[in-house]
């Protein structure tokens, strides 16, 4: 993912660079659309947050004075219809931007030359001479199967398609490269060996840049979304279902809460337990829909 800095401050300049060295259109006028108009929700929706609670301490020291706060009441529950629509059309401008940085390609150094083609490349080293043979170079695919050592087939039943069975010899040359390559780099240059999770979540996919552009290429524990409909596949846990109703009910019950008393207030006994219960219960939801993807490559973990 590129610096969000240079989206939001040199998105010309950006939109350039990508067009010359990876030949793609970034939408600057969208974006910057996009970007004063979050600036300016953002800015009122800070405005009203001071505001709900200058009144809301207002209504604590009229209420210690015995005097009426049923005309600043009625004028913090306005500030609050108006906070949360701001608060909302403000996540989803944020949502939007986010996406566009995460379908962007990297830039590639500015010591890359630019070309269109592969013809273009530019050697900047060689070393030793290739070796020329004199008779019809084969595909390893083709090699390994004439002596039964690489079987796509049988592991295409196994688990479908982009794997492979390895046996005897080369199963075993595949043991010693991973070996020599740890005890190279351990007992010569200094690194330490470290063994991670194949499986990660997709916050450590995003943040390596495999997701969102490659998750077709990716292989997952459980069904992706239904692209046409937004549901699981699988459907979800009546549990879950249960919990996010429950979790919008209480989530309105404490704005108002929140919006008559302010937010420094301390909700009685009651409604903490609920609060905690709810907590807990979001957890156990969350985790019944947690997904994870088999890393493509260990750098992600």
């Amino acid at each position: 993912m590129l610096d969000p800095a240079l989206l939001r401050n040199q998105p010309a300049e950006l939109a350039e660079r990508l067009r010359a060295s990876r030949g793609f259109a970034l939408d600057v006028e969208g974006l910057s659309s996009l970007e004063a108009r979050r600036k300016a929700i953002q800015v009122r929706t800070q405005e009203l947050q001071n505001l709900r609670n200058t009144r809301s301490k207002q209504i604590g020291m009229l209420k210690a004075k015995g005097e009426d706060v049923s005309a600043v009441m009625a004028e913090v529950a306005g500030f609050g219809e108006e906070l949360k629509t701001s608060e909302a059309e403000l996540d989803v401008i944020r949502t939007q931007i986010e996406a566009i940085a995460l379908g962007l390609p990297n830039l590639p150094d500015e010591s890359v030359p630019q070309g269109q083609d592969e013809s273009q490349n530019v050697e900047v080293h060689r070393w030793g001479t290739p070796r020329a043979f004199d008779f019809e170079i084969k595909d390893h695919v083709d090699l390994g199967a004439r002596n039964g050592w690489l079987d796509g087939d049988t592991a295409a039943k196994l688990s479908g398609a982009r794997f492979t069975v390895l046996r005897g010899q080369l199963a075993r040359l595949h043991r010693a490269l991973a070996q020599f390559m740890l005890d190279l780099h351990t007992d010569e240059h200094g690194y330490q060996e470290t063994n991670v999770p194949v499986l990660v979540k997709g916050d450590s996919l995003r943040g390596t840049g495999q997701l969102p552009k490659f998750e077709e290429d990716l292989f997952s524990t459980y069904e992706q979304l239904d692209r046409d409909s937004g549901q699981h596949t699988l459907g979800l846990p009546e549990r879950a279902v249960e919990v996010a109703h429950r979790g919008q009910a209480l989530g309105v019950k404490l704005d108002e809460f929140y919006q008559v008393y302010g937010r420094d207030a301390n909700p009685s006994e009651s409604v903490k337990d609920e609060l905690a219960a709810y907590k807990n219960s979001l957890v156990e939801y969350q985790r019944s829909l947690q997904q994870f993807y088999l890393i493509p490559t260990s750098e992600v973990p």
